[in-house]
């Protein structure tokens, strides 16, 4: 862990590389740090804890 906000850049990119493509499990697990992040932070608002920890993931393209 560093001192940023969880996942930071280097978390981020261990995640990609640890899920190899697996989006929908990529963000199957994020959602379970999301409850309980919402749980953890009370004092925190939603949105800002839901754009920390699922919008950074990329979007699927489309073909």
């Amino acid at each position: 862990m560093c001192e940023h906000d969880w996942p930071c850049r280097d978390a981020r990119l261990a995640l990609l590389i640890s899920f190899e493509g697996d989006r929908v499990g990529l963000m199957m697990y994020l959602a379970a740090h999301l409850a309980n992040a919402l749980e953890a932070l009370p004092d925190r608002h939603p949105s800002m804890i839901v754009g920390q920890i699922l919008y950074w993931v990329p979007r699927r393209r489309r073909s």
